[in-house]
């Protein structure tokens, strides 16, 4: 299975990404999901990027380079296309971008309830790194991975 993964730069773009969520489940890192709040993680320089199997969207990636480290979250995958190995596919692509900007590390941020996130940090060789309490109650947790 492949994925591709599509920058959002349009905002016909950015109606579709909020779409994918929308349909599919609420609420993850510290992101609002409306198209306002999509908007505003443009606005404060997140790269939004769809990511797509077969022309669909399946997930959601949101990077930013930051001090030499390359910040990064995701939505989970969409329901009907998890346990495809997509998660993986996903590092492997933002640990990807981060070699190509010549960045140190890789930092990701994710709810520590998300078990599949927090495995998948963990698994990756990303050390947690702090916690922070979000507006809605639940906690973010801070992950890194330096690079090699």
């Amino acid at each position: 299975m492949t994925l591709e993964f599509e920058p959002i730069e349009k905002s016909d773009q950015l109606e579709d990404l909020y779409d994918f969520n929308d349909q599919v489940f609420s609420a993850f890192a510290d992101i609002v999901w409306t198209v306002d709040g999509l908007q505003e993680q443009m606005d404060e320089n997140w790269e939004l990027i769809s990511v797509m199997h077969n022309n669909e969207i399946v997930a959601a990636v949101f990077l930013k380079e930051d001090d030499g480290r390359l910040l990064s979250k995701h939505t989970p995958i969409k329901l009907a296309f998890q346990g495809n190995g997509f998660s993986h596919l996903i590092k492997e692509f933002i640990e990807k971008s981060a070699k190509e900007r010549s960045l140190t590390s890789v930092v990701n941020f994710c709810r520590v309830d998300n078990f599949r996130n927090v495995g998948l940090n963990e698994t990756h060789g990303y050390i947690k790194l702090a916690s922070f309490d979000l507006d809605d109650g639940a906690r973010l947790g801070e992950w890194e991975k330096t690079l090699k």
